[in-house]
């Protein structure tokens, strides 16, 4: 998104990648001439080294940006020796690094960054005191508002959900995280309660097999489907009911950003990165380690009362400025600033 926005804008812009994983089709969207595939196909690749010291060489850019943490240690590393200013991006917060080594090797190549830019407040503060603080900034992720609110809502008919169903959906990796057994365990006592409601879940991700074995374990397995990776996210979050997510920590949390756009009542784990944006004018907070408390978020959302709808309406109104194009120009503002 920010690559071809930056195109769009007239900076002469390029992204070196390994594989292109779920934003594939974004990347094959984009002209050739803007991306560069890398030879290895991991971020830990050692062929990287050569590759990016190679593309440096010939690019020859004013601004490297870095958004994968190895990828953040190798520009870091390389670009001091090119005097290419060196921006390192953080995507999520302290509570998720958990390689000691590598990740204070990160922090120490990250203090000779000459801008890191953190997409939420938490990745800020993450960096603020390992490296100058005037060096630290927040650009939220923006969103494609007009292709959000565009979307058709999923066909209940082909889908394989009842058409008088209520839905429950979740969407994000499959990881420790997403706290996705309290999760579970709270839709399930829902579940006992109410026969008409169905539990969608969208991703992928390390515990996937998990997942799908408590998946399968469950008396209510029948009403819980776990679809995997989806291109259909946004019509799925205009058909829902509601969209859960009670992770332990989150950086700038797209999901629910997106379900907001779309108009979709939120139940979110009571949480920094969902309090400080959302709070409980636009979401219904929940305790993400205490199943009852989930499952009583859900069914309030799904009564789908005055109160809720205000929450969702609420919700809408607080993402409408976190579109693409402020988000790129924040980043133009960003490097001009680093230029002069």
């Amino acid at each position: 998104m920010l690559t071809q926005g930056l195109i769009e804008t007239g900076v002469q812009t390029a992204v070196a990648c390994c594989r292109g994983g779920p934003n594939e089709a974004n990347i094959q969207a984009m002209s050739s001439e803007a991306v560069i595939r890398l030879p290895s196909q991991s971020q830990f690749g050692v062929s990287n080294i050569s590759s990016i010291r190679r593309l440096i060489r010939t690019w020859k850019p004013d601004i490297l940006q870095t958004w994968l943490p190895m990828m953040d240690i190798l520009g870091g590393t390389l670009c001091p020796s090119r005097r290419v200013r060196h921006v390192l991006s953080e995507r999520s917060q302290a509570g998720s690094y958990r390689r000691p080594l590598r990740d204070r090797l990160r922090r120490r190549i990250g203090r000779r960054a000459a801008a890191i830019v953190a997409n939420s407040s938490g990745g800020a503060q993450y960096w603020r005191g390992a490296a100058h603080d005037e060096r630290v900034h927040v650009i939220p992720n923006g969103l494609r508002l007009e292709q959000i609110k565009a979307a058709r809502a999923i066909d209940r008919k082909v889908s394989g959900i009842p058409v008088d169903a209520r839905v429950i959906l979740y969407v994000g990796r499959l990881s420790d995280e997403k706290n996705i057994p309290s999760m579970l365990r709270g839709v399930e006592l829902l579940l006992e309660r109410h026969a008409d409601v169905h539990l969608v879940m969208l991703g992928v991700g390390p515990r996937q097999d998990q997942v799908r074995e408590l998946i399968a374990r469950s008396a209510h397995a029948s009403r819980l489907h776990l679809v995997g990776w989806s291109d259909q996210v946004w019509s799925w979050m205009h058909a829902a009911d509601a969209l859960v997510a009670v992770s332990h920590f989150e950086g700038d949390p797209n999901v629910p950003l997106e379900a907001a756009a779309c108009g979709c009542p939120l139940v979110l784990s009571d949480i920094d990165a969902y309090r400080s944006f959302f709070g409980e004018a636009g979401a219904t907070l929940v305790d993400k380690d205490a199943p009852d408390s989930i499952a009583a978020g859900l069914e309030e959302a799904l009564s789908g009362g005055a109160q809720i709808r205000l929450r969702a309406a609420t919700a809408s109104d607080l993402v409408a400025g976190r579109s693409q194009g402020a988000m790129v120009q924040s980043y133009l503002d960003l490097y001009r600033s680093l230029l002069n």
